[in-house]
Formats: C-alpha cells, structure tokens, sequence
C-alpha cells in the first residue's frame, strides 16, 4: 500500500510537470503572435498525448490503490472475527473443562480400563520404555484372554 501510494504521489508530481510544461508552451505561443513553427506544434502533441497517458496510468493506479486498501481492510475484519472466534473458545474451553476431559476419555469398559492400568503399572516400572511386543507378551503371561 505504501509503495502505491509513493508511486501514485510521484505519477501526481509528473503530471503536474507535464501541466505546467504545456502551460509555458501556450504562453511562448501567444507571446510570439507569429506561425508556429511544426517542431513546437509536435511537441505540444507529444506532450499532450504524455500526459493524457500519464493520466490513465495515474487512475489505474489509484484504482490499485483502492483495491488494496479494500482488501487489506477485508483481511482486518476477518483477523478481527477470527481472535473473537479465538476468545470464546478460550473462555468456552476454561468453563468446561472437566466436562471435556470427562466426555473425551479413551476408555469404553471396565476391561479396558483394567488393561490401561496394567499397562501402565508395567511401564512405571520401565522408565525408559519397552516395545509393543514386551507389553503384548507381558499381558499374555498375566491373562490368556
């Protein structure tokens, strides 16, 4: 946004360039009160067409320029919406959280339950861990079922 705007303000400075440009042109013309000669004429029209050029380009550009601003404003509202969204999950997820914890337990039945907790008794006693097939065989030995 800050390079549009940079652009746009030095397109502005051109074109008022190019102005005054044509304006001294004028006033050298009808001070002379004579036949222009062709070259002066030609460079009028160049400078004409310049700055009408000049002028298209110094739109667009402004019309870039809104569009972004338009855009960045959009990604506000939506930056906004979100942390609001962000907020009320935070204050939804502080009020209930042991509901959370309570509804989202892993464990289905009492046997599940049971395998948990031997499971984690075996691991408390190997601090540094064991392999799926240490545990399988350990349970194996302990319950054939």
């Amino acid at each position: 946004a800050e390079a549009l705007k940079e652009e746009n303000d030095s397109l502005r400075w051109q074109l008022d360039a190019y102005r005054n440009e044509v304006e001294l042109l004028k006033q050298e013309q009808g001070k002379a009160h004579r036949e222009d000669d062709p070259n002066k004429e030609q460079q009028l029209k160049l400078l004409q067409q310049a700055l009408q050029g000049m002028q298209q380009h110094l739109l667009k550009v402004q019309e870039e320029y809104k569009r972004k601003e338009a855009e960045l404003e959009k990604i506000k509202d939506d930056k906004l919406q979100v942390e609001k969204m962000l907020e009320n999950l935070k204050e939804k997820d502080s009020d209930y959280p042991l509901e959370k914890t309570l509804n989202s337990c892993p464990v289905k039945s009492e046997r599940e339950a049971l395998l948990v907790g031997i499971i984690s008794t075996f691991l408390h006693v190997h601090p540094f861990g064991a392999s799926i097939e240490y545990i399988c065989s350990y349970l194996h030995r302990l319950d054939n079922k």
